[in-house]
């Protein structure tokens, strides 16, 4: 159980979360997402998903560019689970981000020690299905620069049928 002083600093961050989901301030929202906390950083992207829903893909597309790679490997997630084939163009220069992703302070983060901001953008640009994603994967594929991305890029082509 956590003590009082960090139960009471969790509801004021939850209650921050809410107000900028009623705000739909997506730019502050997203430096959530690399929070350290699971319930802050749930809480965060679950108002992202319902925002993306109400409004679109567009005002997730600039924080494509965030510094941390955690949020651009949610915001990716995000924008694959949405489908939106007009999010390809901005997904496309992740492809090549081949590192691990890491939060805040440069920690491991909630993702497997296995997944690449660009294994995670390989896979949403299958499940866009659209035939500039699939374009764009197939490009990636044969550039052949990337060796460890062979995989997910496969997979998302199949994916995609």
């Amino acid at each position: 159980m956590l003590p009082g002083s960090q139960i009471r600093k969790l509801n004021r961050l939850e209650r921050k979360v809410d107000r900028l989901e009623q705000k739909c301030d997506v730019a502050s929202l997203a430096n959530f997402l690399g929070h350290d906390n699971v319930l802050v950083y749930s809480r965060a992207r679950e108002a992202l998903e319902r925002i993306a829903g109400d409004t679109g893909i567009d005002p997730l597309l600039p924080v494509l560019g965030h510094p941390i790679g955690a949020v651009r490997a949610e915001i990716s997630r995000m924008l694959g689970k949405i489908g939106d084939p007009r999010a390809v163009p901005a997904l496309v220069p992740l492809l090549v981000e081949t590192g691990g992703i890491h939060g805040k302070n440069g920690r491991a983060t909630r993702f497997s020690s296995n997944e690449t901001i660009s294994s995670i953008t390989a896979g949403a640009l299958g499940r866009i299905g659209d035939t500039s994603a699939k374009d764009a994967l197939i490009g990636a594929l044969a550039d052949g620069e990337f060796p460890g991305l062979r995989e997910p890029l496969l997979g998302a082509l199949v994916a995609q049928g």
